[in-house]
């Protein structure tokens, strides 16, 4: 039986999205999401953002084929471990395939991994002092999203139902 993986926290959740500008404005203005980074590439737009404590890296393809292979709904979930290496060796021996290798850095296959393409790194985009990329802002406190909740200013389920994507 292969070594448990060991997680030590989840640093954001990744999603693809089909329209990157309107998708970021969507969740700005639905629930206050502090834009962290813009992160274009040659095969997609993305960003980080922040809503409540809990960090978002969408996707939003440029090539057909990425979106097409990956879908409009496509899921993944990045975590910290202490050794890339480590987990790769780990991942495969429960026959988790690899999907995108990075280095430093790797997505497994979703379809060895009940449908979400996990990331394994080594680092903590969460670090206020030492993040991997620079951010616009610091990222904002979990007392300030509590605060944010406590105000009101976030709207509530009423809202959810009459707005639309």
């Amino acid at each position: 039986m292969p070594e448990p993986l060991d997680c030590q926290h989840m640093n954001h959740i990744n999603a693809m999205v089909e329209d990157f500008d309107r998708s970021v404005s969507y969740l700005g203005d639905l629930y206050g999401a502090q834009f962290n980074q813009d992160l274009p590439g040659a095969q997609w737009h993305a960003c980080l953002l922040t809503i409540g404590s809990v960090m978002f890296e969408l996707f939003a393809p440029t090539e057909y084929l990425l979106h097409a292979r990956l879908g409009p709904y496509y899921v993944g979930v990045e975590y910290q471990v202490a050794d890339v290496d480590e987990a790769r060796t780990e991942a495969a021996a429960r026959g988790i395939r690899v999907i995108c290798e990075l280095g430093s850095a790797f997505h497994a296959d979703p379809r060895d991994a009940f449908g979400v393409a996990w990331e394994f790194y080594n680092r903590s985009f969460q670090d206020p002092a030492d993040p991997p990329i620079p951010f616009a802002e610091p990222i904002k406190s979990f007392a300030y999203w509590l605060a944010r909740r406590a105000s009101n200013r976030v709207h509530g389920p009423q809202t959810l139902q009459r707005r639309r994507l």
